[in-house]
């Protein structure tokens, strides 16, 4: 049987991951191939991989060509991603800090000085990584996405992080408000479906 083709360019996040599981929960057996540009396919890759699905996606002239599989046999793990990472790299699994903590950071200061505020939200991040208190999620929103983008010192930051078992997103569609979708250093793009997970998931929240 031919695989269903869904095309889904031009459509703004989450239309993609949403019309994708609807699709996916129509089908009992068989493939899908949707189309869509980037960055929606981080979101719906982390749909069938979260889902059990088999999952490949190659990437075309100007989109994104998505492949995936439903059989009878598949099935979601049983713990999510996030919180096997939590398990592998927290220190002391009965302590309690901000390594079982999603951060969601909606700007790229620290309050709402201009300078000083950046210099705070540098001094943040930096004293994080010398306690060693690394997130297990944080979520880049809104002016938030420059420190995923355009500052070499937080990127740095960020990348020691991921190194360290962190997930980092940046929100997809402010990438796009602000012209920055080719200019993502660290981390992934990702929808307001990977917001939710990670708050879903994590013990506690912060927002800055």
């Amino acid at each position: 049987m031919e695989p269903k083709i869904l095309d889904l360019r031009g459509l703004r996040c989450p239309e993609p991951l949403k019309k994708t599981q609807e699709e996916l929960d129509l089908i009992k057996e068989g493939a899908l191939v949707v189309l869509v540009e980037s960055p929606s396919n981080w979101n719906i890759e982390r749909l069938a991989k979260k889902s059990g699905l088999w999952f490949e996606q190659k990437k075309q002239d100007n989109h994104w060509e998505l492949r995936i599989v439903k059989t009878p046999h598949s099935r979601p793990p049983k713990e999510g991603v996030l919180k096997r990472m939590l398990n592998a790299f927290r220190h002391k699994p009965e302590a309690e800090g901000l390594g079982d903590m999603a951060i969601v950071v909606s700007r790229d200061t620290f309050g709402k000085e201009g300078d000083l505020g950046k210099l705070l939200i540098k001094a943040f991040l930096e004293t994080m990584k010398v306690t060693d208190d690394i997130p297990a999620f944080m979520f880049f929103m809104n002016s938030g996405v420059m420190l995923t983008t355009e500052s070499d010192e937080t990127v740095s930051l960020l990348k020691e992080f991921e190194s360290k078992g962190a997930e980092i997103y940046t929100c997809s569609t402010c990438l796009k408000h602000f012209g920055l979708e080719d200019r993502l250093r660290v981390g992934q793009a990702g929808g307001m479906a990977v917001l939710m997970d990670g708050m879903r998931t994590a013990r506690r929240v912060m927002t800055i």
